[in-house]
């Protein structure tokens, strides 16, 4: 029994090592190199009665770096002065694109209607939802788009090399690739 006591004392011991290390060595998603292909990442924001929050993550993303992008926002039947700061930054930035969401029907609920709007609207390669009252910097896109290109690299490596696993060890595979990737401690194996 005293042998069990320890084990778990030394995985606690060893899983407050990685904990320590992460904090200290601060983790960051990859950087995309510009001479990857970028897929079209499409920015989906629904807003209703934003006015106030808006304007701050559009001059976010207006000031993204990444260069295939577009934003999509549904603005959700808005009564405050949301419309007229949609309406002038698409006047001024041509990957914007804003629509008056339709009317909700029956067993939809608001936010969940609106988005679902969007991804009918949206072109891009990849799906990025934000909330109106988020801030993002210029880089998020970039990081985003590689950590993608990471993990499903990984994943595709463990779907290949262990075909006969349980459903949970794959899960385990899938969790232990993300984190590796997060890590920049993933081989060219798992990263392209």
């Amino acid at each position: 029994m005293i042998y069990i006591g320890y084990i778990l004392l030394i995985m606690l011991m060893l899983r407050f090592m990685v904990v320590l290390t992460n904090m200290l060595s601060k983790p960051f998603l990859p950087k995309t190199n510009s001479g990857d292909y970028l897929p079209k990442v499409s920015v989906l924001i629904p807003a209703r009665n934003e006015e106030a929050n808006l304007p701050n993550l559009l001059s976010d993303l207006s000031v993204s770096v990444y260069p295939n992008l577009e934003v999509i926002v549904c603005n959700d039947h808005s009564t405050d002065g949301t419309s007229k700061i949609l309406s002038d930054f698409q006047e001024a930035n041509s990957n914007f694109n804003w629509f008056l969401g339709e009317k909700l029907p029956e067993g939809w609920v608001g936010k969940n209607y609106a988005c679902h709007q969007l991804a009918q609207r949206a072109t891009g390669d990849y799906l990025l939802y934000l909330d109106a009252d988020v801030r993002v910097s210029a880089l998020l896109i970039n990081y985003l788009v590689s950590f993608a290109f990471c993990f499903s690299s990984a994943a595709n490596y463990f779907k290949r090399r262990m075909v006969y696993c349980s459903d949970y060890e794959l899960d385990f595979a899938f969790i232990f690739a993300l984190a590796a990737c997060a890590n920049e401690m993933v081989s060219l194996t798992f990263c392209c």
